[in-house]
């Protein structure tokens, strides 16, 4: 599917409008609850005003929907004895999104924290997937979900408790919303991994918490049938809130609850795989390793291939494929910058900034980068030799001379690498579900990228082409 309607996510105008109202409307719901909606509960006079910021105009309309009372506006009685008049299906709605804000605002804080940390730090994706998913669940746990039941258990060790289950089911589908935005749908418009200092960043990022949103309020309702948010029950029509108390009742909602949240944690690991393995459409991934290549001159002839598919695309405003293009020069440039550096190194400079002013929404400027980087990339790419202690690739992704991943590192030796081409592999960053072709390549026939820790290490092999393989039209030399 083409995704190219999404790009407005990284415009100046989108961004600084929708977050100059959430700001607004912050303020707003901060003098409200000061003034005239005092009843809110502790935990929920957090959570709404870092709702509001992300969700703008939304999560505005979210507010008056369901935290302020349509009958009482000027006294704390109202609010307080309305909910006992109204059908217990609109109280029920009212309780499963307040439940929802109190997760997405505590843990998705927590994330967004983690996301700017792991940006700077250059994670690759799944590590920044945990890390994420460990700071969102210790905002949630710690701060937001034990001042939710501070006001029915007392003591600490109870809060952490009674706190720990809810958070560790929402966190599930919060990460997998946050998961499928940052994994597939970004990267197949606004380039893999925004920096935090663009547009692309906050604009992403809050499409991620909307949908993270979306995918948590099944759960939140679950979680109020099992009785696990005993901070945020509302009294129904009955006098009471509608809770499990045997356990036969409550696995009736704790199986599809931990069911639900594996699912959609599941899809979105899939769907971040199909998009790691799914070439551009201009240039299929060939999946035919070349042993006799010369791996530097193709990974140098193949960098400039997605070069120009990249402009190209920017000509014409297909932002998937230019976003695909960009991504498969710069994990290119990458492992070149490592192995030929002389060759590569101006060009990843180069391919870099464009990245950022293509997330910044500045499409020509990032067009001029690219130009500048393939007339910068130098003609060979024969540079240092493979280092002695090759298990630091193991697991690394493999690369074609263009860019694109078409499997990983599954093996070394000393004269050898294992590759697996295709197949479902490292979900989540550890876990393989399928195997793919395997192939044993030797040393001579790779260009090993940096073996860094941290991030993302790619292994290039020189690959054949596709039979019938043609350049598009209009992808000729690049203008000066």
């Amino acid at each position: 599917m083409n995704w190219m309607f999404l790009y407005f996510l990284s415009q100046p105008w989108f961004v600084v409008l929708w977050y100059a109202f959430g700001v607004l409307g912050l303020l707003f719901v901060i003098y409200d609850m000061r003034t005239s909606n005092k009843t809110l509960k502790p935990a929920m006079k957090w959570a709404w005003p870092i709702l509001v910021l992300f969700f703008s105009f939304i999560g505005l309309s979210l507010y008056f929907a369901t935290a302020r009372h349509p009958r009482g506006r000027k006294g704390a009685m109202a609010d307080e004895l309305g909910p006992l008049f109204e059908p217990s299906a609109i109280v029920a709605r009212r309780r499963g999104s307040r439940a929802t804000v109190l997760a997405v605002a505590g843990e998705g804080l927590g994330v967004m924290t983690a996301m700017v940390i792991a940006r700077a730090a250059g994670m690759s994706v799944w590590q920044e997937f945990w890390f994420e998913y460990a700071v969102g669940f210790a905002f949630g746990w710690l701060i937001f979900g034990r001042k939710a039941v501070a006001g029915v258990v007392s003591r600490l060790l109870g809060q952490l408790v009674v706190s720990f289950r809810a958070t560790f089911l929402s966190m599930l589908t919060l990460m997998a919303g946050i998961g499928l935005v940052t994994t597939y749908l970004t990267p197949m418009v606004g380039t893999l991994q925004p920096s935090p200092l663009t547009y692309g960043f906050w604009g992403y990022g809050m499409l991620g918490l909307l949908l993270g949103f979306a995918l948590t309020y099944p759960m939140s309702w679950l979680l109020l049938k099992l009785g696990w948010l005993p901070g945020l029950d509302e009294p129904t029509a009955a006098g009471k809130p509608a809770i499990s108390t045997t356990w036969p009742a409550k696995l009736r909602f704790l199986v599809p609850a931990l069911a639900w949240g594996c699912a959609v944690l599941l899809v979105t690991a899939r769907l971040s795989d199909l998009r790691e393995q799914s070439p551009s459409r201009s240039e299929p991934a060939a999946r035919i390793p070349e042993t006799d290549g010369n791996p530097g001159r193709a990974l140098v002839a193949g960098t400039k291939i997605s070069l120009v598919r990249a402009i190209s695309a920017l000509r014409i405003a297909d932002w998937s494929e230019a976003s695909l293009a960009m991504d498969d020069a710069w994990r290119a440039a990458q492992t070149g910058v490592y192995s030929a550096p002389g060759t590569f190194y101006d060009a990843l400079e180069q391919i870099e900034q464009a990245r950022l002013a293509y997330q910044e929404g500045r499409s020509h400027k990032a067009e001029q980068c690219l130009d500048t980087a393939y007339l910068v990339l130098g003609d060979s790419g024969e540079g240092r030799p493979a280092p002695a202690d090759l298990h630091r690739y193991m697991d690394a992704k493999v690369i074609n001379p263009e860019g694109a991943i078409i499997g990983d590192v599954a093996g070394v030796s000393p004269s050898s690498v294992e590759i697996v081409l295709g197949g479902w592999r490292h979900a989540f960053g550890f876990i393989d579900f399928t195997s793919g072709r395997h192939v044993n390549v030797p040393i001579r026939a790779l260009q090993l990228g940096p073996p860094d820790s941290v991030g993302t290490r790619f292994v290039a092999i020189p690959t054949a082409r596709i039979p019938g393989y043609k350049r598009p039209a209009g992808q000729g030399i690049v203008a000066g």
